[in-house]
């Protein structure tokens, strides 16, 4: 079953399904370490719907791990945190706004007293 996932992921030309590919093999704990690598560079490259796709499926600790990761720049990480409100996971808004505060802060707002 992986070798056939694998093979799909290699030959297809539908980016929604070597993404979902990409994610399913590189969090299994088995994965052989080649493969992980490869999987990993295409996750890289596509972050931000690799991101996207795991807030729509509500997957909080595989979210955490690929943001962690830091290559989500500001801008991806806002629109990133935008639909985590819109599609109601708040967990994972929760998590994005604390890693923004951690990587950027909240600069782009001014709060006086």
């Amino acid at each position: 079953m992986d070798r056939e996932l694998d093979r799909k992921f290699l030959e297809s030309g539908q980016e929604a399904q070597k993404l979902g590919i990409a994610l399913q093999r590189y969090f299994e704990d088995d994965l052989d370490g080649q493969w992980k690598e490869r999987y990993e560079i295409y996750l890289k490259q596509r972050i931000r719907p690799a991101v996207s796709q795991l807030i729509r499926l509500g997957e909080i600790e595989k979210t955490k791990s690929l943001v962690e990761k830091d290559w989500l720049g500001s801008f991806a990480l806002e629109e990133c945190i935008r639909m985590s409100g819109q599609e109601g996971q708040l967990e994972i808004q929760i998590f994005l706004l604390e890693w923004k505060q951690k990587k950027y802060g909240f600069s782009d707002r001014e709060y006086t007293l």
